[in-house]
């Protein structure tokens, strides 16, 4: 029996902000779901929480390339002015 993966994409800490990005796929699932959970943090314990949960789309339907769960988000060098 397949058992649910959780693979870590990305971690990010700033200031009182901590933020993971992973890509879970539970058990019998193929695709499974990009989640982003962000934690805020006041004296070393979690005040506040926010999550974003979006299913992983079929790759034959995905035109825009990566999708966030492969790792397709990416810091940019790019700014507006």
């Amino acid at each position: 029996m397949a058992a649910t993966r959780l693979d870590l994409k990305g971690v990010i800490a700033e200031g009182d902000l901590v933020m993971l990005h992973h890509h879970l796929t539970p058990a019998g699932e193929e695709r499974g779901v990009a989640v982003v959970d962000i934690w805020r943090l006041v004296d070393g314990q979690i005040a506040e929480h926010w999550d974003v949960v979006q299913p992983v789309p079929d790759p034959a339907r995905h035109v825009l390339g990566r999708s966030a769960a492969a790792g397709g988000l990416r810091r940019s060098s790019h700014r507006t002015p």
